[in-house]
């Protein structure tokens, strides 16, 4: 530590605290987004009622855009589907990595990567589910209508 006094290290121990500083805002940046995505390591429960009331108050916000007559916003339109149709590729996107990233380099929030994981699995099934079942619907509907072709 007495070293640290020496002036013939003064230029890079001052220059080392800057960068040092900058890492250490650079971490609380990170630290800070992933807060904002918190929501992605919750139990699955939390984390698709917190979708739910961001879609809602995305939906809202295309309501007002829609009011003062100015085009809606992508995902906004109540009338079309919303955030809720596209967390799969938002997690692919923005999420993982940013959890990735983040978790390589404090491996003790492992725990939350792998919550995220769970929850991106979790909208996949969904996503599965619906497409099944717009699929099954499509089928019953057709063949609905052949049987009413055959009666006739």
């Amino acid at each position: 530590m007495v070293l640290s006094t020496d002036m013939k290290q003064h230029f890079s121990t001052v220059s080392s605290f800057t960068n040092k500083l900058q890492e250490a805002s650079f971490v609380c940046e990170m630290s800070l987004k992933c807060a904002d995505l918190g929501h992605w390591a919750s139990p699955w429960k939390v984390h698709r009622q917190w979708v739910q009331v961001l879609e809602e108050e995305m939906f809202r916000q295309g309501d007002k855009e829609k009011q003062a007559m100015y085009p809606v916003s992508p995902l906004m339109d109540r009338n079309k589907p919303g955030i809720t149709v596209s967390q799969e590729g938002f997690f692919n996107v923005v999420v993982q990595p940013l959890y990735h990233s983040t978790a390589t380099a404090f491996p003790s929030l492992m725990p939350m990567l792998e919550a995220v994981a769970e929850n991106c699995r979790l909208w996949s099934s969904a996503a599965e589910m619906k497409e099944r079942e717009a699929k099954d619907e499509k089928e019953a509907k057709e063949e609905r209508e052949a049987k009413e072709k055959r009666k006739e």
